[in-house]
C-alpha cells in the first residue's frame, strides 16, 4: 500500500502544471535594448513577451523577429514585429502565444534578429 501510496504522488507530481518562466534572451541591436522571455501562462498556454527599449537610437521604428527551437534545433515558433513610435527611453511591450505549442518546456532556444 505503501508503495502504491508513492507511485501515485511521484506520477501525480511529474504531470501537474508548473509555471516554468524560460531565462530572459537579452540582445543589443541599433541601440535598442530588446529581451525576448517564455511564460507558461497557464495549462496549455505559453506565451513569448518582448520588450524593446529605445537607448539611444534616432530611429523611432525597428523590425524584430524572434524565432523558438526544440531540443532537436526545430523551429516551433517564428514571431515578427513591426516595433514603431519608440521614442528614446521608452519601452513597447508585445506578448504573443505560441500556436503550436502550449507547452513552454519544449522551448530550448530563442534567436533575436533585428534591423
Amino acid at each position: 500500500m505503501k508503495r502504491l501510496f508513492l507511485f501515485i504522488l511521484i506520477l501525480l507530481n511529474s504531470c501537474s502544471y508548473t509555471n516554468k518562466e524560460f531565462t530572459p534572451k537579452v540582445v543589443d541591436i541599433k541601440d535598442y535594448n530588446i529581451s525576448a522571455t517564455v511564460n507558461q501562462k497557464s495549462l496549455k498556454v505559453c506565451e513569448l513577451k518582448l520588450v524593446v527599449t529605445n537607448i539611444n537610437s534616432k530611429s523611432d521604428e525597428l523590425y524584430v523577429e524572434v524565432t523558438a527551437y526544440d531540443r532537436k534545433n526545430r523551429i516551433i515558433g517564428l514571431f515578427n514585429y513591426v516595433i514603431d513610435n519608440v521614442k528614446k527611453g521608452n519601452k513597447i511591450t508585445r506578448v504573443s502565444k505560441f500556436e503550436k505549442t502550449g507547452f513552454c518546456n519544449i522551448i530550448k532556444k530563442l534567436e533575436i534578429y533585428g534591423g
